[in-house]
């Protein structure tokens, strides 16, 4: 039996779309065990208990599982699988970046794979499909990480039991001609007085939503502001003394943000808010693909809570329906990943 502990995640941190993720204070806990009984069993507990398929075949996890397993040409045992997660489904915390290392490190258990923690990541961004949720996941703290090649899209035939013609990072390294690894992920430092408040609203935005609001396009300008917003903010997170200002001008955006804007009530204004004006704010962005909105803070943690809470309180959703949000002050977990 073992237990595998997954951090839950951020990304993007504003200018950082795709390729800046962190792991925080949150955790999906999988107990694993081998059965010797004829089918798999798996439980749950968490979050939104009545939408979790149970039955392997159509189970979140045991697909990513069997996905893995397909790759190297083989069928999972029979397993009794346990699933506590406290994660919010479809918030922007990377609950299925979570799930995905969550199975990967499952496949790795029950068929003795030895994955190293590059390999995994290789594995996690090629189904997830970017690297940084699963990045921050997998590592834990602040993550750097871009892909060497493009990533084809995995299939549904790809998760079902007994497909073994599926692609996999070997397989795309060797058409790529490439050799090592298909990401290059750099594990980032981050100031120990650094808090996340994160404000949850009760309303779900599909991430495929989310991403097909974005223009195919991009003018030089905007991608300019995003280089050097993001190397700023690489930089100013590292520093031994905290400088809000810079903080805040460097989370701010031009890629992905003011799309998604109608498609979280409020963001506008929470967008608007700066140190100046709320104290013990660093900066403020949409966590992932949103709803969630991430608060960096060192001080007034509560209070900044409660402020992003009020803003979304005067707001409605697509119903008519007054906006309810909660908040969680979160820490940045520096383990990632645990198998015990």
């Amino acid at each position: 039996m073992v237990k595998i502990t997954v951090p839950c995640s951020t990304a993007n941190l504003g200018p950082g779309f795709d390729v800046l993720g962190a792991g925080l204070s949150l955790y999906l806990v999988l107990t694993v065990e081998k059965s010797q009984l004829p089918v798999s069993v798996i439980t749950y507990e968490g979050n939104n208990a009545s939408s979790v398929a149970l039955e392997p075949s159509e189970n979140f996890i045991a697909q990513m599982a069997t996905y893995v397993a397909n790759t190297v040409g083989k069928t999972l045992p029979t397993f009794n699988l346990h699933i506590n997660n406290p994660i919010p489904l479809g918030r922007g915390l990377g609950s299925s970046g979570s799930a995905i290392i969550g199975a990967i490190a499952m496949a790795d258990y029950l068929l003795d794979l030895k994955l190293n923690q590059h390999e995994i990541l290789d594995y996690g961004t090629l189904i997830e499909g970017h690297p940084d949720n699963v990045a921050g996941s997998l590592y834990g703290s602040w993550v750097l990480t871009y892909c060497r090649c493009e990533l084809p899209k995995l299939g549904n035939e790809c998760f079902k039991a007994g497909n073994f013609d599926v692609p996999s990072p070997a397989s795309i390294l060797k058409k790529n001609q490439l050799t090592g690894h298909l990401t290059q992920p750099t594990i980032l430092n981050v100031n120990k007085n650094i808090k996340c408040v994160v404000t949850i609203p009760e309303f779900t935005v599909a991430t495929s939503l989310a991403r097909s609001v974005l223009p195919a396009n991009y003018s030089r300008s905007d991608c300019v502001f995003n280089m050097g917003r993001v190397s700023s903010l690489v930089l100013a997170l590292q520093q031994p003394e905290i400088n809000a200002r810079v903080i805040s001008e460097s989370m701010k955006d031009k890629i992905h943000q003011s799309y998604r804007g109608h498609l979280v009530p409020g963001l506008t204004q929470i967008l608007d808010l700066t140190p100046e004006s709320c104290e013990g704010l660093l900066g403020v962005c949409l966590s992932g693909a949103g709803p969630t909105v991430l608060a960096l803070c060192n001080s007034n943690f509560d209070k900044i809570g409660n402020t992003l809470k009020g803003i979304f309180s005067k707001e409605h959703d697509k119903n008519g329906n007054q906006i309810v949000s909660s908040y969680m002050v979160l820490e940045f977990n520096t383990s990632g990943l645990q198998v015990e």
